[in-house]
């Protein structure tokens, strides 16, 4: 099992299987400039996913080190 398989299958025991789905599948196959700074909620309405449930997925998938958790502040 590949280090990529093996934190997908950790964060399905801790996410919505059907949002780590559509999470793996967005990395899989964007491009490299579409994962940089992904926007969860942006996420949630494009593949048509609960806000909530896509924003716990990210931030366990962060803590398991799929992505790194960084902000952006702006401003007024």
């Amino acid at each position: 099992m590949s280090e990529a398989a093996a934190l997908f299958s950790a964060l399905r025991e801790r996410a919505d299987a059907g949002v780590v789905d559509a999470i793996e599948r967005h990395v899989r196959e964007a491009p490299d400039h579409a994962l940089c700074r992904i926007n969860v909620l942006e996420f949630a309405k494009r593949y048509g996913l609960d806000e909530e449930r896509v924003i716990a997925a990210f931030l366990r998938a962060a803590r398991l080190g799929v992505f790194e958790l960084s902000w952006n502040v702006l401003c007024p």
